[in-house]
């Protein structure tokens, strides 16, 4: 019986490891390639339909509909305010039931 020495096995053991496997190439050995998706994260495909919007455009949507709210909310209490010192219905001055 031939003992193999510790070099030889770790030829061995590398060689095994470097062996394509049947389900195809890893993914370190797609990473570059043009062809292959590999980790990327894709929003949209070119042939999808609909809008294509990138990130970046959502981005600014979004910060314009909550800006938007909050300036209604703004107006909101503004107009709650003013019409509460001129004794209109919305601050409950001037209903009528001062009297009872």
């Amino acid at each position: 019986m031939e003992a193999t020495s510790a070099k030889e096995r770790a030829r061995q053991a590398a060689a095994a490891r470097n062996k394509p496997t049947a389900r195809g190439a890893g993914l370190s050995n797609r990473i570059g390639r043009a062809e292959s998706q590999g980790n990327q994260i894709t929003s949209y495909n070119e042939d999808t339909s609909g809008w294509k919007l990138s990130p970046a455009t959502v981005m600014v949507i979004c910060l314009f509909y909550i800006g938007s709210v909050v300036v209604l909310h703004i107006f909101g209490k503004v107009k709650g305010a003013s019409s509460a010192m001129t004794g209109g219905p919305a601050g409950g001055a001037g209903t009528g039931d001062e009297s009872l």
